[in-house]
């Protein structure tokens, strides 16, 4: 059973000794005495917290709870929010970037020399409709072998044609 699954329960069950035996003890604690006399947090009103922030290391939490203190206690979802955007700021992995390869550089020169050398525009119909294969260079080609439009015009706009378009 997880930590949340036991703090959970004991918080359902009114088991007091458990919560304070327990890791959430400081964070209960909190709960309880930072906004009095105004707000307490009864077991019932701690389980949205232990339901959303119970799998969270507890140093974190009392973390979330110091930067969202304010006049009245934080709810679980603002705490949470804090915690993912502190995550956020500070474990970011880039696994990469999708890109369109057909619209880099490389490829719209390449599509400039497939037209010098005698290639044309498709004009076969709406391009939604076909598949278009790329080849090495990443030149758009409709199964007739005919150039992308779009990649045409693009290379246009860049400068790869000059004049010759």
């Amino acid at each position: 059973m997880s930590v949340r699954d036991e703090l959970l329960a004991a918080a359902q069950a009114g088991d007091h000794i458990a919560i304070r035996r327990g890791p959430w003890s400081p964070i209960h604690e909190l709960l309880a005495t930072a906004n009095a006399p105004r707000q307490s947090c009864t077991l019932n009103e701690l389980v949205p917290y232990i339901k959303l922030l119970g799998n969270e290391q507890p140093e974190f939490v009392l973390e979330a709870l110091e930067a969202c203190a304010g006049e009245f206690r934080p709810t679980a979802g603002e705490l949470r929010g804090y915690l993912n955007r502190r995550r956020g700021d500070c474990e970011r992995v880039d696994v990469g970037r999708g890109r369109d390869r057909s619209s880099t550089p490389a490829a719209l020169a390449a599509v400039a020399e497939a037209l010098r050398a005698g290639e044309q525009a498709c004009t076969c119909g709406p391009p939604t409709l076909r598949p278009w294969r790329p080849d090495d260079a990443y030149v758009l080609r409709c199964p007739q072998g005919h150039l992308e439009q779009g990649q045409v015009y693009a290379a246009e706009d860049a400068g790869f044609l000059g004049d010759a378009a």
